[in-house]
């Protein structure tokens, strides 16, 4: 047990630092993505974020005062590109 310390250790400490880089990163791409994600044709403007360890949900107000929800989200929960879906019925 006394060799796997370590291990472990070094595992919580990598996945704390991924958690924290996926929360406080930079995410003025996947604004953008999940913008249009939200609507393509209109213009969105972000009335809502919230940023977790495994993803970024947007809420967006389009054309005609309709109200949008899209998810964001890597590939491989810490690693990878983004990728936005709608998120239906969340409000």
């Amino acid at each position: 047990m006394d060799k796997l310390r370590p291990l472990i250790s070094l595992i919580l400490v990598t996945l704390t630092v991924l958690s924290l880089r996926n929360v406080y990163s930079d995410h003025s791409t996947v604004e953008a993505l999940a913008a249009r994600t939200a609507c393509e044709q209109c213009k969105a403007k972000i009335t809502r974020m919230q940023s977790t360890p495994i993803a970024l949900t947007y809420r967006f107000q389009t054309t005609g005062a309709r109200l949008q929800e899209v998810r964001c989200q890597k590939e491989f929960i810490f690693l990878g590109q983004y990728s936005c879906d709608r998120v239906e019925g969340q409000f």
